[in-house]
């Protein structure tokens, strides 16, 4: 069964129940891991796939009480129907403690409205926050763009890759 503690879906219909019911996930091992990067790099198509994705990853900034810096990374999806800024659900649970008007966070060159969140699953550790396109564009990103929404199960010997804002 799915759970969900301090930080909840907004809404009747759960955003991460549609993602995610049919993901699967199937590990290569570390020598085929280690070889599909190798013809990536040698294909230089490792290259350009780190430049599109920084081009749809911006820093997530908040200072906590103590004064202490933190960040994390969020990634722009447009779905067709949305524009999503994808988190891990631990950033979004630090932010809902340690941001407010008076010590706003920040995404990228601009403030996070946390009152955009639409889903938060923290046993999947992923959070959702849809924007404006426009939002998106002033901060100078241009999200990824989903060729399907929700996404379609994971068939075995796919690659999936992900990234997160170095610091």
């Amino acid at each position: 069964s799915e759970t969900e503690a301090s930080c909840l879906c907004q809404s009747s219909t759960c955003f991460f129940r549609e993602m995610t019911r049919n993901l699967r996930l199937h590990a290569l091992d570390r020598a085929a891991r280690q070889a599909a990067l190798e013809g990536y790099k040698r294909s230089g198509y490792l290259a350009s796939f780190t430049a599109r994705l920084e081009s749809a990853c911006a820093p997530v900034i908040y200072r906590a009480r103590s004064g202490k810096r933190h960040n994390g990374t969020m990634t722009f999806l447009d779905t067709g129907d949305a524009t999503l800024g994808l988190t891990a659900a631990h950033v979004v649970e630090a932010l809902q403690r340690e941001c407010s008007d008076e010590n706003p966070c920040q995404v990228g060159s601009g403030i996070l409205p946390l009152g955009t969140l639409v889903g938060c699953h923290p046993v999947l550790d992923l959070a959702a926050f849809r924007f404006s396109p426009e939002f998106v564009t002033d901060l100078g990103k241009k999200p990824m763009v989903a060729d399907q929404w929700p996404p379609a199960a994971l068939e075995d010997g796919e690659v999936i890759a992900f990234a997160g804002y170095p610091g």
